[in-house]
């Protein structure tokens, strides 16, 4: 089953409604991958229970050194408090930036316009459960 979204780069002060989607990129340094891994996994593990979390996808061709993750959300306000209110993400954020975890990264928040067909029979926008 495949599916198809419809979706345009939101600006970082756009003041939409409604579900989102969010691509993170990153190339972890080799001498850093020890720590990404040892840090990742717990903040993983609470964003599948964060309120507004709809779903994600681990995408890339070198999963263990170029990172990506498109996760959906129910709104802007919901991804931003995970991302910058939950201790265990900033605590990650701040070792990232401290330690110099990251070779290149990107961070991208689009718009969901239109959503057709399922994954696994559910729609991409109906909460993993």
């Amino acid at each position: 089953m495949g599916w198809e979204v419809l979706f345009c780069r939101a600006a970082k002060q756009t003041d939409c409604e409604g579900p989102i989607a969010v691509l993170t990129m990153a190339t972890i340094r080799i001498s850093k991958l020890k720590n990404f891994w040892k840090n990742v996994d717990g903040v993983a593990g609470r964003m599948a229970s964060a309120n507004g979390f709809i779903s994600s996808f681990g995408i890339g061709e070198l999963p263990w050194l170029r990172q990506a993750t498109f996760s959906i959300w129910e709104s802007k306000a919901a991804m931003k408090q995970f991302a910058y209110q939950m201790q265990e993400h900033t605590e990650v954020i701040r070792k990232i930036r401290a330690e110099n975890w990251y070779s290149e990264d990107m961070f991208v928040r689009f718009v969901i316009l239109k959503v057709s067909g399922t994954i696994r029979w559910k729609s991409p926008l109906e909460r993993k459960s």
